[in-house]
């Protein structure tokens, strides 16, 4: 999602960092509260 980002940020000019990063820490909030902490910095981890 983060490579495709950027490639549209070139084409268009525009810059997705903040809403990325803000979908990034929703994504570990929940999977810290829903038991997945591990598996989440797993797979983060390997990309």
């Amino acid at each position: 999602m983060v490579r495709e980002s950027n490639k549209q940020d070139e084409k268009t000019g525009d810059n997705s960092e903040y809403i990325l990063e803000k979908i990034i820490i929703t994504l570990m909030a929940y999977y810290r509260s829903s038991g997945f902490e591990e598996e989440w910095e797993e797979v983060s981890d390997k990309n």
